[in-house]
């Protein structure tokens, strides 16, 4: 009997973008204006300033 509830191999690559400290500000705002982007999600560091994930 086939297992349905096993997951399909991933495949392909994910771009994963790292930007230097205290430059995410700044990176989110030019995506922004460079080709509409828009943030729907922003993880902030514990000190509240570096922007960890968006």
């Amino acid at each position: 009997m086939a297992d349905d509830a096993a997951p399909s191999p991933l495949t392909g690559v994910a771009p994963y973008l790292t930007i230097p400290a205290r430059g995410g500000q700044a990176a989110v705002e030019f995506y922004a204006r460079a080709f509409g982007a828009i943030e729907v999600h922003r993880q902030l560091a514990d000190d509240g300033e570096r922007l960890v994930h968006a």
